[in-house]
């Protein structure tokens, strides 16, 4: 055959170029439907192409054959008869389908349509590889045949076969070392808030190039979010656990006790700490941060405003004690808190032991006061070399610090004693007290003339808050008597050895018995009803048995008096008990009359309560508020230390809202109370050196 090329009639050619400009028309759609981007189709360029078609002698039978890569009839597609002549530009176009990609290879790439080469691509998530992948006409193999030979795909990534993960994890009190695993992108970004708020990281920390290439060794799939995203998540955890604590706090704790305390931050923003110290139903001791928020200033009025604002929040209306320090401010706020709690109507005693004073502050100002001699802080000062103006330290400076040394350890083993919120304070403070009281009677009577005037001066500010009984809560006291290891027998003894002889104190000994027996009606007639037992009232035992003889004589209208016969025989029996004494022991006589429990040093008082439930069912409730009273606001002056992290020079412009996130989210979801260490552990770091060296290594060059 012939390949020369002659021209074709003039007919014969306008009706080639008609139908090359329909073919045009239809490939220039169907790369509209395919492409994520819509390119625009140049018509004249259509125009051009059918007819350079026609100049080589494209025949009829050649276009109605031509194989446009989609299996379609050009005409009956466009909904077209072969009779027809041409088709105008402005013609209706076909409404554009979104197809969902089904194929699971599609998992492992990033669909895109590259402009260049005017075809969609596929870009794998592990290695950045681009592929030809229209669906239509490349079809997904090429896909799975680079999934397959991808160097850098995970070794499994299906997420629905479980694998075991070989890191040791916490289940409970336990530590599991194999637990099933699949890749979860939601618990992945959960786990990430997690390490965030736990490590004290800044949000920043997931745009770090760092993070993002380990991540992407370690878990490629992963999705690393936005800092905007994970602030987002951090609060979503918050609003979640500050619902998961309230519910608890509602149905679990009996009372709350609180500690408050203010704090100013680097931005110049007041801050007050709101912490909730509870026992719950199994006998656990709680602590928990309620709220860590801005306040206007620190005067006896926002104070109050700010506690009652928060309590009515977290509905908390049962308080049994707030601890404050002993800032005239906090008075001023106690005030009005305690006619709150009134009007709420859950008050014990209208508000009687409410205000706690925290001792950690009083112990500081003791301490403070019997430092206040130039003597002293000259040689402190010289020492530490606070004033490099005042010198090097001299050998009197010495001396006198192994003086102080010796005088101030036993307030610093007092101070970490009762500033401990994971256990009971309020069953130790006394002793504590009557320590201090002690040591400053001797030192007083001291030969060394230094001692003594420290001691005088320390005295002073002792008997100012603890001289006398008027001047403490009651609560410190009962705490000793709820501890089994003491009772009330402990209290006199102690109030002989402090204030005077023995038989001299029957009025002091006389108030604390009182009250004891005032505060265990108060929780007789609040659960009584409740619970079974009597009221140490004689008058109410009387008409308690009063009302049991009537019952008795109604029954006995039925069975011919055999039930009023028993009982009288049962009352003669109580009588000839009780000496001829119309009363039946109470709770709280019962648990005084009985012998004490043999000391030990590490003596678990809630679970004894706890054990004892049963048999003292009125009095355990009320050892539950009494032994959860905090006698410090350490708990929430520790919060202060977290925020100065949380709030340094490098993330001053978190606002409030999400400080306080951060804050009551650490102190929710952290395993352990103790506060994460910043600084290094020098023994530690001295036995690595060690090593280094046995090793022949240098440490000088690594940087610890």
């Amino acid at each position: 055959m012939s390949q020369s090329l002659h021209p074709l009639p003039a007919a014969a050619a306008a009706d080639t170029e008609s139908r090359c400009r329909r073919v045009m028309s239809h490939l220039s759609q169907s790369q509209m439907s395919n492409s994520q981007f819509s390119p625009t189709v140049d018509l004249s360029d259509a125009q051009g192409q059918g007819i350079h078609m026609v100049q080589n002698q494209v025949s009829d039978d050649n276009v109605d054959n031509l194989d446009f890569e989609h299996g379609c009839d050009v005409d009956k597609d466009m909904g077209m008869s072969g009779d027809e002549d041409e088709i105008p530009l402005d013609s209706k176009k076909r409404k554009k389908r979104v197809v969902t990609s089904r194929s699971p290879w599609w998992d492992h790439f990033h669909k895109f349509y590259c402009e260049k080469d005017k075809v969609q691509k596929a870009r794998c998530k592990y290695c950045s590889r681009e592929i030809k992948a229209d669906p239509k006409v490349h079809g997904t193999r090429p896909l799975k045949n680079h999934f397959e030979s991808c160097k850098n795909k995970p070794q499994e990534v299906s997420t629905n076969q479980a694998r075991l993960s070989f890191q040791s994890v916490r289940l409970g009190e336990r530590e599991a070392p194999l637990v099933n695993w699949r890749f979860d992108q939601e618990r992945i970004r959960e786990a990430l808030s997690y390490m965030l708020v736990v490590d004290e990281l800044p949000f920043k920390t997931v745009e770090n190039p760092g993070f993002r290439h380990f991540m992407s060794v370690a878990c490629p799939m992963f999705s690393i979010p936005s800092r905007r995203t994970i602030t987002k998540d951090i609060f979503h955890m918050y609003v979640n656990e500050r619902a998961k604590l309230k519910s608890f706090i509602k149905n679990h704790a009996q009372r709350v006790c609180i500690t408050t305390d203010t704090w100013t931050s680097i931005q110049k923003v007041n801050y007050m700490c709101l912490t909730a110290h509870f026992i719950d139903d199994d006998w656990n001791l709680h602590k928990r941060i309620l709220n860590f928020c801005p306040i206007i200033g620190h005067k006896s009025e926002e104070i109050s405003k700010g506690v009652e604002k928060c309590l009515l929040e977290w509905s908390i209306d049962r308080i049994f004690t707030i601890t404050v320090d002993n800032a005239s401010s906090n008075d001023g706020a106690m005030v009005y808190l305690k006619k709150k709690l009134e009007n709420w109507g859950h008050n014990i005693l209208g508000g009687k032991y409410v205000h706690m004073r925290c001792m950690a502050h009083i112990i500081n100002l003791v301490v403070q006061d019997g430092l206040k001699g130039k003597d002293e802080h000259e040689a402190i000062s010289r020492i530490r070399g606070v004033k490099p103006f005042d010198g090097v330290p001299i050998e009197s400076d010495w001396d006198r610090a192994k003086l102080l040394l010796k005088f101030l350890k036993h307030f610093y083993n007092l101070t970490l004693c009762i500033s401990g919120s994971s256990y009971v304070t309020s069953n130790i403070v006394f002793h504590e007290i009557c320590e201090v009281d002690l040591l400053l009677k001797r030192w007083l009577n001291s030969e060394d003339v230094e001692l003594s005037e420290m001691a005088r001066k320390m005295k002073e500010k002792y008997d100012k808050y603890w001289g006398s009984i008027e001047k403490m809560n009651m609560i410190l006291y009962y705490g000793v008597i709820l501890d089994p290891r003491h009772k009330l027998g402990f209290v006199e003894f102690s109030f002989d050895k402090l204030y005077g002889g023995i038989g001299k104190n029957d009025a002091m000994k006389e108030r604390v018995r009182d009250g004891l027996h005032e505060l265990f009606n108060d929780y007789k007639l609040r659960y009584g009803h409740t619970l079974q037992g009597t009221l140490e009232s004689p008058g109410l035992s009387s008409s308690r048995v009063s009302s049991s003889s009537s019952s008795s004589k109604e029954m006995s209208m039925h069975d011919g008096g055999t039930e009023t016969r028993r009982f009288s025989l049962q009352q003669e029996y109580m009588m000839y008990m009780t000496g001829g004494k119309d009363h039946v022991k109470s709770e709280l006589e019962k648990y005084l009359s009985e012998d004490v429990e043999e000391y030990r040093e590490k003596f678990d008082i809630l679970k004894w309560w706890k054990v004892n439930t049963q048999r003292f069912p009125i009095l355990s409730k009320m050892a539950r508020d009494i032994l959860a009273v905090p006698v410090s606001t350490v708990a929430s002056e520790a919060a202060f230390s977290t925020g100065g992290r949380v709030l340094d020079a490098f993330r001053s412009s978190l606002s409030p809202k999400i400080v306080q996130a951060i804050i009551c989210v650490q102190d929710w979801i952290r395993k352990d109370s103790k506060p994460i260490s910043i600084e290094e552990d020098l023994s530690k770091i001295e036995m690595f050196e060690q090593e280094l060296t046995k090793l022949g290594i240098d440490s000088t060059i690594i940087d610890i």
